[in-house]
């Protein structure tokens, strides 16, 4: 790692915003900060009007980019008001990635997909159901204008066997699955895969084949630049996770520029690592001011794979 000085995301001219719009679920997951010690729950919103001004303002600030919305929980889909505040923000000229368990009915989900630009499940092998998110991805597969995937959380037990789980639903839903490496709650460490699950990971980032259907397509190429000026171009992010490429502490990072998040308690962050003080930007309900100028990162490991994906860095 110390022989890198720049790391480089390839993607669209858009800005990215991560809204937790809160942390209720559920899904029980026995590696979900859920079942962490002294975890608070904080609900859903009961109004939307001040996050609209959000966008409001990211939008006047930076007029030549699209806003690339996440919606992300807890569960959203269970927030009462998540349809009718889809409907609305789309007004705004706003894509939405949604990132969901996939969990409601097929008929709740027919009335909803046509707004959401990028649809993601989160696979959860030990609650997901796989006849249900079978017919769930047949029925987006429907609608050309969506792209789709699934996240594939893989555990070191029963790895393999969730493998060829993976690979039927694939098949079956004709979906594109990314497989995704897990960490140990509040922290940056990977469960213990073995050496063999590890390498597989590395070299099989995917199952099936990914096809888009819309121009925005949301594609990322990842390269590092070496001292030397050789360019390293990475396979994928557990290819970065994998060989520890991730540590930026103390370089400059687009974040604030790029992207911004909004968590649970309506602190707008520059990015997914709240934990960085200097990183909170204010809250939607009160004053803020939007960056002008790269973030310095404060974190030892990136561990969001959004971030990662959404900013570029550079070593000062």
């Amino acid at each position: 790692m110390n022989n890198f000085i720049e790391f480089k995301v390839k993607k669209e001219p858009y800005i990215s915003i991560g809204w937790q719009i809160g942390n209720v679920c559920n899904y029980t997951c026995s590696y979900c900060l859920v079942r962490y010690p002294n975890y608070i729950k904080y609900h859903f919103p009961t109004d939307d009007t001040q996050f609209i001004n959000f966008i409001k303002k990211v939008q006047t600030k930076y007029p030549d980019k699209k806003i690339l919305l996440s919606i992300f929980g807890g569960e959203p889909c269970i927030w009462k008001l998540f349809k009718p505040f889809v409907k609305k923000i789309k007004q705004y000229n706003v894509d939405i990635r949604l990132i969901t368990n996939g969990s409601r009915d097929i008929e709740w989900w027919g009335d909803i997909i046509e707004y959401i630009n990028n649809f993601i499940v989160s696979y959860h092998t030990e609650n997901s159901d796989p006849k249900h998110i079978i017919k769930l991805m047949k029925l987006v597969n429907q609608n050309k204008n969506v792209q789709n995937q699934i996240n594939f959380m893989l555990k070191p037990t029963d790895f393999f066997e969730n493998i060829k789980i993976a690979e039927e639903i694939s098949e079956e839903a004709k979906c594109f699955i990314l497989l995704k490496l897990l960490r140990k709650q509040r922290s940056s460490e990977l469960f213990d895969y073995s050496d063999k699950q590890l390498d597989y990971l590395e070299n099989n980032r995917n199952i099936g084949q990914q096809i888009y259907n819309n121009t925005n397509n949301f594609e990322y190429q990842l390269y590092s630049k070496c001292k030397d000026d050789a360019i390293l171009k990475h396979k994928n992010v557990n290819e970065v996770l994998i060989h520890k490429i991730n540590r930026w502490k103390g370089w400059e990072c687009t974040a604030g520029i790029d992207s911004f998040v909004i968590d649970y308690k309506q602190d707008i962050y520059v990015c997914n690592k709240t934990e960085q003080k200097k990183g909170r930007l204010g809250n939607i309900n009160s004053s803020y001011i939007l960056p002008d100028k790269p973030f310095i990162c404060e974190m030892d490991v990136c561990t969001c794979l959004q971030d990662i994906l959404d900013c570029n860095k550079r070593k000062i």
